[in-house]
């Protein structure tokens, strides 16, 4: 289990006033929109707050050679990997070894996951099928700040911010469209931040300590910030939600499937269905029943 201390030591608080220039625009708006101005301040100026152009500028560098490269492959090469391709992703899952290490975490954690089926009626095998696809059982939690990810994203506001991702000799009518696109990723990204900031403090966490994916999802169920708010279960009756505590992970990712839908008696095209509420991939939820039937 990962351990996470309370962000507001007195150290951090100390520096409060400190944000570098990068780091105020993105500031006061979170003030301007109802994060405590002492708290948004301690975050902020704080060494391990780091901005990297890289989370956004890939994703618009992908987005600019989707619509405009004229040198990319041919459309054939360009597509998602095919099924067979994805299988092998995923198959890694299934091998003796990796399906020895689920049978014993279900031992380890049979209780948490017995509360959730009687809760939920989301079975056990389905809830660990899930942690195993998005974290390998927290195996792999991402290898960034969730927190830094999610800043940087709402904090690059316009082309200059991620310079070297994009041509420099970009039209008129490419700059709107990669102008317009870093819009709405940036206001996603801060509706996260949002909810990342106000997820920790509630549960007295630090957000900034959080390891995530690229895009900020953070714990064993890898739940984005605003979901977390909304679904995040306290498992283990300590008092605070924490998606890096198996016990916790596995209640709230049985209780999103039963808001998502789940029921006992679903159709397979119907149990598709409800996990792709989870990811939006029809793999991914062909997977995920995949695996479960094997646990």
């Amino acid at each position: 289990m990962l351990l996470i201390t309370l962000v507001l030591t007195p150290q951090h608080a100390q520096a409060a006033g400190n944000v570098p220039p990068r780091w105020q625009p993105l500031a006061q708006r979170l003030v301007d929109e109802g994060i405590s101005n002492e708290l948004v301040m301690a975050l902020f100026s704080r060494s391990d707050v780091i901005y990297k152009s890289e989370y956004m500028g890939k994703k618009i560098r992908a987005l600019y050679r989707i619509k405009y490269d004229k040198h990319k492959p041919p459309a054939r090469a360009q597509e998602r990997p095919g099924r067979r391709d994805k299988r092998t992703i995923y198959d890694v899952h299934l091998t003796p070894d990796r399906l020895a290490a689920i049978r014993l975490f279900c031992v380890e954690y049979q209780g948490a996951l017995q509360h959730v089926e009687k809760q939920y009626g989301t079975p056990p095998e389905l809830v660990m099928a899930i942690l195993v696809v998005e974290t390998r059982l927290g195996e792999y939690l991402g290898v960034q700040s969730a927190f830094n990810a999610l800043a940087s994203m709402a904090a690059a506001r316009s082309l200059d911010d991620i310079g070297g991702f994009v041509p420099d000799s970009l039209t008129p009518e490419q700059k709107k469209y990669l102008t317009e696109r870093m819009d709405d990723k940036s206001d996603w990204a801060l509706k996260q931040l949002k909810a990342l900031i106000r997820f920790a403090t509630t549960n007295k966490l630090d957000p900034v300590s959080m390891p995530g994916s690229i895009y900020g999802a953070i714990g064993l169920c890898q739940f984005m910030p605003a979901t977390a708010l909304e679904c995040g279960v306290d498992g283990d009756g300590d008092g605070r939600v924490d998606l890096y505590d198996p016990a916790d992970a596995v209640h709230s990712v049985g209780f999103f499937l039963k808001r998502a839908g789940w029921k006992s008696g679903l159709s397979q095209k119907k149990r598709v269905k409800v996990i792709r509420r989870y990811n939006n991939d029809e793999f991914y939820a062909r997977t995920v029943l995949r695996i479960a039937t094997r646990l």
